[in-house]
């Protein structure tokens, strides 16, 4: 009995450093979610070659700024021809030669072509950052089949996956901490933007509390990232209430 005293000892220390000194220190879990991006997939308005891509991967653009330029030689040749028309029927119907309606529709035709010319050049929907480019000078440009993308880096968004148990302790517009584990000590607040009305069978890239759990409702957790600290991709841990 002697001998066994000291180790019952040192197993009853060892036991209260985990529980009442290790333990609070290292949490149990908490629920990963990957950190997204909307995108925007910027499409040409014509079929053309294109003639230059005047951005880089990685550069942030503004709204309006000259995206691409396409060459566009049959929108181009069109557009010469409408004009030519419009300016002859102008002329005939101002002598009173042609009609109302022949004098309309070269005029509708007009402007129809002068909207496919400014399809030739293509502007940036909204202020972002160029994510990926597609096609380059010399391929074909096809409406429908987007030249690029852009996504504005500044407003990011991770779902966290949680089971119905959780879901009476949340509530839109709630403050959610998470963590990059590279950043220890640095925590990023994100507000609960949005809780999915269904469950769904757990995505296989992300776990929960609960593994035994296999219906889950994803949360959207929405963050400002003026600093862009935080990109797609980008793996973070969400505390969220017990």
């Amino acid at each position: 009995m002697k001998r066994r005293l000291p180790i019952i000892l040192v197993l009853a220390a060892a036991a209260a450093w985990y529980f009442f000194i290790y333990k609070p220190a290292h949490p149990d879990f908490t629920y990963a979610a990957t950190i997204e991006v909307d995108q925007v997939d910027v499409q040409p308005g014509v079929a053309s070659p294109i003639a230059e891509i005047k951005v880089e991967e990685g550069q942030v653009v503004k709204e309006g700024q000259r995206l691409a330029d396409l060459s566009c030689p049959d929108v181009r040749v069109a557009a010469g021809q409408a004009q030519t028309d419009y300016n002859r029927n102008a002329q005939l119907y101002t002598a009173g030669s042609l009609v109302a309606s022949n004098f309309d529709h070269s005029k509708f035709a007009n402007r129809d072509a002068d909207v496919k010319l400014g399809w030739c050049t293509v502007d940036a929907p909204i202020n972002g950052t160029v994510m990926t480019i597609y096609h380059r000078a010399g391929e074909w440009a096809r409406p429908g089949q987007p030249i690029l993308s852009l996504a504005d880096l500044n407003s990011v968004y991770a779902f966290v996956y949680v089971g119905q148990p959780l879901l009476a302790k949340l509530k839109l517009g709630q403050v959610i901490k998470c963590t990059l584990p590279e950043l220890p000590g640095k925590s990023f607040d994100g507000t609960l933007a949005y809780i999915r009305p269904e469950a769904e069978f757990t995505p296989k890239n992300v776990q929960t509390r609960e593994e035994r759990e296999r219906l889950v409702y994803g949360i959207k957790v929405h963050f400002d990232n003026p600093d862009g600290v935080l990109k797609p991709g980008m793996t973070v841990e969400a505390d969220l209430p017990r």
